[in-house]
């Protein structure tokens, strides 16, 4: 009776073991696998206007992205192929309110300009170890918004928005965000590394991530990270929508998780919390009289799923 409690209890434990051989962590990569990257990423911030009290500013950009290799070099880097099958972008703050989604109706011109950005190929080049290189292509992206039954004026003015949004370095930083970055030396269960990047976003900051591997479970790894953030240029000028003008000051921690298939090295889920405070200063020229400082905070609950189609 011992013999078989015992044996029902060891089936029934968790098979989660610690890694105390060394792994090697890296991105495999062969020529003609694809893969579907998507991300939903919801952001809620909370502002305080001089005279005006706090404003809350809410959006959501989620988005699909197939992704195929194209060719692997003698480095093991990949070159990849891009493009968006979905889109969806809200927004809603005390100035506006939009959602422009590419499986909408396509009745609505906010719905058919999003649409029209699907397909639209770009590349990118991404080494074993995580890092992107070499953003390339993403202004195709746009190259339909000119054949669309839409008035020039709301096509163009829906281009500079959307360019502010969507672009090379934007790019760069959403696929950065979904890829964990390995180090170049294998680990074993508890080890640390580090590793810097920058979110090239709106207000530029640079990352400095702590990841560290968990553990194992069957073909499965479990990492976790840390990050600190930090403006890199408080007296750079970034240009706002609506052509205002302003400054940064702001700093934040991010929380990561990771699962990773060791059989391909590419993450099946990420899970990102992002906290920043701070605060920005709108410049003065046309409707702002003098210089404005708001402060600010943000939080982002972002996840990126990646799933192997062939």
């Amino acid at each position: 009776m011992k013999f078989l409690l015992l044996t029902f209890l060891i089936a029934f434990v968790p098979c989660v073991e610690t890694v105390d051989k060394e792994l090697k962590l890296e991105y495999k990569f062969r020529q003609g696998d694809e893969f579907e990257y998507a991300q939903v990423s919801k952001q809620n911030a909370l502002q305080t206007l001089p005279g005006m009290g706090e404003m809350k500013m809410d959006g959501t950009l989620a988005g699909t992205m197939i992704l195929k290799i194209k060719s692997v070099d003698a480095n093991g880097s990949a070159r990849i192929e891009s493009q968006y099958s979905k889109l969806r972008m809200v927004t809603n703050n005390f100035l506006m309110s939009m959602s422009m989604d590419s499986e909408g109706s396509q009745e609505e011109d906010g719905n058919k300009i999003v649409k029209s950005m699907t397909g639209k190929t770009f590349f990118f080049t991404m080494t074993r170890t995580g890092a992107v290189q070499d953003v390339e292509g993403v202004e195709n992206l746009y190259s339909a918004l000119g054949s669309l039954d839409i008035d020039d004026d709301v096509v163009n003015k829906a281009r500079k928005a959307l360019q502010q949004t969507i672009n090379d370095k934007s790019i760069k930083t959403l696929l950065e965000n979904g890829f964990i970055s390995y180090p170049d030396k294998a680990v074993k269960s508890g080890d640390k590394w580090n590793t810097s990047s920058v979110q090239a976003v709106n207000f530029p900051m640079k990352i400095d991530n702590t990841w560290s591997l968990q553990g194992v479970d069957a073909s499965v790894a479990k990492i976790t990270g840390e990050s600190s953030l930090a403006t890199i240029d408080k007296e750079k000028v970034n240009n706002l929508v609506n052509g205002m003008k302003s400054k940064s000051d702001l700093n934040g921690t991010q929380k990561m998780t990771g699962q990773v298939d060791l059989r391909s090295g590419w993450p099946k889920e990420v899970k990102i919390l992002s906290d920043i405070k701070g605060t920005m200063t709108l410049l003065a020229g046309g409707l702002i009289p003098q210089d404005m400082e708001i402060p600010m905070t943000v939080k982002i609950e972002t996840t990126y799923t990646i799933v192997k189609r062939k």
